[in-house]
């Protein structure tokens, strides 16, 4: 009997092993970055890992960068391409409001220069997003990013010949930099954007911790 408990004893303590062993495989492969992924990838693939915890202790940790970005002199509707590029990428690296990231988790995934660019208004750039189908959805980029309720009052604003409702200038100030920004309060409650990039637009995110590093 008590050979047989020995055996046992044995036996679990090689099941373990073997758990942890496999898990650090797995580990070593999550974070081995063969040249195939891009960095919006490698994080969006880092966010899903530790929001799903799945090495627990082990300590999954962000893999996201802050990006320099300059857009050169275009003509607007080129611009407002590029920066709905940057902030589809940054809301879809951080889980589109799905993923749980913890209270007050934010990113600053892009820090934007404008090279040349002379006006860039931010009442057509929200048209702009308006105007573009999410890619295999029949939603639009307004209504992707702002949801319901922000989207039908900004149309109902815009058929009533009124002004779209502004967070800070009118205008894109081309001469300042700005960030793309995804702030992560609860589940269903974010918030994703592009405003001047000053201290004191990133202390009003309220962030307790940043997932993006420089």
């Amino acid at each position: 009997m008590k050979k047989k408990a020995d055996l046992t004893a044995k036996q679990l303590v090689t099941i373990i092993i073997l758990i942890v062993s496999f898990s650090v495989i797995l580990l070593f492969f999550f974070n081995l970055n063969l040249g195939k992924e891009t960095d919006v990838e490698i994080c969006r693939t880092s966010v899903v890992q530790k929001s799903k915890g799945i090495f627990g202790d082990l300590g999954i940790q962000y893999k996201c960068k802050t990006q320099d970005v300059s857009i050169p002199n275009l003509e607007s509707n080129k611009v407002y391409e590029e920066l709905l590029k940057l902030q589809e990428d940054c809301f879809w690296m951080f889980g589109e409001g799905k993923i749980d990231l913890g209270d007050r988790v934010c990113a600053i995934c892009s820090v934007i220069e404008f090279e040349g660019n002379e006006v860039i208004n931010q009442e057509n750039y929200f048209k702009y997003l308006e105007s573009k189908n999410v890619e295999g959805e029949s939603f639009n980029y307004l209504y992707y990013f702002y949801g319901e309720h922000y989207w039908s009052s900004l149309k109902k604003k815009w058929e009533d010949g009124g002004a779209i409702p502004k967070k800070g200038v009118p205008e894109f100030d081309v001469s300042k930099k700005y960030m793309v920004f995804y702030s992560y309060v609860e589940k269903e409650i974010f918030d994703i954007g592009i405003s001047p990039y000053r201290a004191e637009n990133i202390e009003k995110l309220n962030c307790k911790e940043f997932a993006t590093s420089a």
